[in-house]
């Protein structure tokens, strides 16, 4: 299967899967405000900004990406993570590890 996908079809569908999992209130938020952006052809890349995203998105990605090819008829669409660390940008420590790494850096 492999119809041809619009940015703005698979993005509301990557928002239709949210409703899909209720109770994951930190990946819905994430989902909701973050959408992938096409790399090229069915390839998409879904970008984060710290380890703690990843690992929030991560576990669901397999769930997420089966979602879209079912109901786009596209088995093709690929999803991958990419994090984004921007050098300038302040760091936030959210698990505890970061939280405990950023203490030991200040």
């Amino acid at each position: 299967m492999a119809e041809p996908v619009a940015d703005d079809v698979l993005r509301r569908t990557w928002r239709q899967f949210t409703k899909t999992i209720p109770t994951e209130k930190l990946l819905v938020n994430f989902m909701n405000n973050q959408a992938p952006r096409r790399v090229q052809g069915t390839d998409f890349v879904i970008d984060v900004t710290s380890e703690s995203q990843r690992n929030i998105l991560a576990p669901h990605l397999n769930a997420v990406t089966r979602f879209l090819h079912e109901q786009l008829r596209n088995t093709h669409i690929t999803l991958s993570i990419n994090l984004q660390q921007d050098p300038n940008a302040p760091r936030r420590a959210y698990s505890p590890r970061e939280k405990f790494k950023e203490m030991q850096e200040a």
